[in-house]
């Protein structure tokens, strides 16, 4: 008894702090809050500029942002797969074979990552040098 009312304590005293986050240390946001890019654009226009001139990317930046993103969904897949095998090991109640099978697919998900990050870091290596040379932003 002295147990149960032991933990239900603890759990008030987390819900009621969950709840003053809630209230007490959130920013709440009332208004939006424009940067005047459009007052700025109208003035421009007003001026005689042309206003209809955006910036162009590179293909330097273009590619930099396709490889990250292709290398970020990789990155989920490595998660998908060593929760996978986490669960493979922690459901096998014994079964050798199972577990095997689990260590085999942490291994390679552990090995995959590690390649995943190398070619991260080397993309970013010579994506940024590239950058440099041509001056474009990504």
């Amino acid at each position: 008894m002295k147990k149960f009312l032991k933990s239900k304590v603890i759990f008030i005293i987390y819900f009621i702090f969950f709840v003053l986050n809630l209230f007490f240390l959130v920013n709440f946001s009332l208004a939006q809050q424009t940067t005047g890019a459009g007052q700025l654009k109208a003035l421009g226009g007003k001026a005689g500029y042309d206003t209809s001139i955006t910036q162009e990317e590179d293909v330097v930046a273009v590619i930099g942002k396709i490889i990250y993103a292709i290398l970020g969904i990789i990155g989920i897949v490595f998660l998908i797969f060593i929760v996978y095998g986490g669960w493979l090991w922690m459901t096998a109640r014994g079964n050798e074979e199972q577990v095997g099978k689990a260590k085999k697919i942490i291994i390679n998900a552990t090995i995959g990552i590690v390649i995943i990050i190398t070619s991260y870091a080397l993309t970013w290596f010579i994506m940024s040098a590239l950058g440099e040379s041509t001056g474009a932003i990504y």
